[in-house]
């Protein structure tokens, strides 16, 4: 008899979450105590494993909203499983025959060339899309990041929002200003200033936390590719 494997329970006020990763695959073999999956609450992320060794019989898709309780896999018994699959065809015994027609059939024949088969399981692809020519990468948040981002927005509205000041060393490139500025200012015809120092500054730190350059539409987070960088200037 199958195992069921269902939704654990992950706090009273949960009633469903979403199926974010499947550790093992449909058709592949389990043991106890082994991952199986991940589930995605909007208060927490949790990890399920196998009550028991078999093969693994999944009945939803990574990504997928599930509700408390729900099955959404089956274990196959590991000596039931085994069984069926080392069962051999059954075929009617063959009739003797002479030697001499004997003879042609020691050759060893070709196995034929694989085929796919009705129960194949496609890949399924990472939920997430590019936007426009691949300058932005779009996600599907988990719901423990949607109610991250909705708290986050309330405290934004609620609290007060305050300023902070940081002092840094800019000797070094005070000095460099200073050593270029001669050059710099009859090539160009304008003064070497430090916003250009102070945007590689900001273009350096986004390409080493890229969550920092993204953005929120409904339950998705827009991670950038580029660096769009605005810079108010004095002019006519």
């Amino acid at each position: 008899m199958n195992i069921e494997v269902k939704i654990p329970s992950a706090g009273e006020s949960i009633t469903s979450g979403v199926l974010s990763i499947w550790h093992k695959k449909n058709g592949e073999p389990v043991s106890r105590d082994e991952l199986l999956f991940t589930l995605e609450t909007d208060k927490v992320s949790q990890e399920v494993t196998a009550a028991d060794s078999g093969i693994l019989h999944t009945k939803v898709a990574e990504g997928d909203e599930v509700k408390i309780g729900q099955v959404v896999a089956e274990i196959e018994p590991i000596a039931a499983g085994v069984a069926k699959a080392l069962a051999p065809a059954s075929s009617p015994t063959p009739a003797p025959v002479e030697a001499k027609a004997a003879a042609p059939a020691l050759e060893t024949p070709k196995p034929p060339a694989p085929t796919p088969t009705p129960n194949a399981v496609a890949p399924k692809a990472e939920p997430s899309s590019t936007v426009g020519d691949s300058r932005a990468t779009r996600k599907k948040l988990s719901p423990l990041r949607r109610k991250i981002a909705t708290q986050l927005v309330m405290a934004q509205q609620t609290a007060a929002i305050l300023t902070t000041f940081n002092e840094c060393d800019m000797s070094a490139i005070m000095a460099l200003r200073k050593e270029l500025q001669e050059d710099f200012s009859k090539k160009h015809g304008v003064k070497l200033g430090f916003m250009s120092f102070f945007i590689k500054a900001v273009v350096d730190a986004l390409q080493a936390i890229p969550s920092i350059n993204s953005r929120m539409e409904g339950d998705e987070l827009i991670t950038n590719n580029a660096y769009d960088i605005g810079v108010a200037v004095g002019t006519e």
